[in-house]
This record gives structure tokens, sequence and C-alpha cells, in this order.
């Protein structure tokens, strides 16, 4: 039975045979290995909170929200990473920066091991590493493991 506002279950009826196909419960397609597929149906049964088989708007936010937090928390620490190598907070890390830290307690690294890594992520060798030259790179995995 409708209301008298147009909502209640037929509304509801009409809007779910309108979701876009992949706001349905996916069905296993044949070229997913069975693990990916399991995954998958692991999100959807945190995304699908009310268990009807659909995800609605609200799902959506709410799920796609708790991604963004993390998302941030990661830029966070990236910006946190760079702040770290960036002594004199100018925004750009310079070699001798760079220097610093990469043969702070590492063995490893040589003074030429640094330098041609530093040349590697300088994006137009410009003599300094700028924070997209820092996201863009490998460099928080090897200055951080």
């Amino acid at each position: 039975m409708e209301n008298k506002d147009g909502t209640g279950p037929r509304r509801r009826e009409r809007r779910k045979e309108s979701v876009i196909p992949f706001l349905k419960k996916p069905k296993k397609p044949r070229e997913m290995s069975e693990e990916h597929f399991e995954e998958l149906e692991e999100w959807w049964a945190k995304a699908d909170v009310d268990g009807d088989g659909f995800i609605s708007l609200e799902e959506y936010v709410k799920i796609m929200s708790a991604n963004y937090v993390s998302i941030d928390m990661e830029k966070e620490r990236m910006k946190a990473a760079f702040n770290l190598l960036d002594k004199n907070g100018d925004g750009r890390i310079s070699l001798s920066e760079f220097q610093a830290v990469m043969m702070f307690n590492n063995n490893e690294m040589t003074k030429k091991k640094v330098e041609e890594l530093f040349k590697e992520v300088d994006s137009g060798g410009k003599g300094y590493l700028d924070y997209t030259d820092f996201i863009d790179s490998h460099i928080c995995s090897v200055v951080f493991q």
C-alpha cells in the first residue's frame, strides 16, 4: 500500500527496479576468481546493512565515508612523512635533507645510491623533491621500511 505522499512499499519497489545494476547483489562473473568474489561478498555484506540485496543511497554513503576516512588518514601520514624529511619547512626536500634521512642508521645506503634515488624521483630535474614527487614515487616505502 502506498502512502498519500507517494512513499511506501510501491515507491520502494519502483526505486529498486530502477537501481543501477552495480547496486544489486552481484553474481560471480566467470572470469573472477573465487577468492576475489568472496572478498566482494564480504564487502557487500558490510554495505547491505538491511540485507535486502540492494545497496541504498544511505548504505552507499555510509560505506564510502568509512573508506574516505582511511584515505584521509593516509594523506595525513604522507604529509607528516614529507614534513619529516623537509627539515627547513620550505615545501621542498633538498638533496642534503634527503641524504640526512636516507643515510641515518642505514649502512647499505651510500651517497651515490642516495643521489641516484633522488634523481630518479626528482621529476623534471628541478634539484629538489616537491610533495607531488614524494607521493608519486616509492620513497615512503624506502624511507620508512
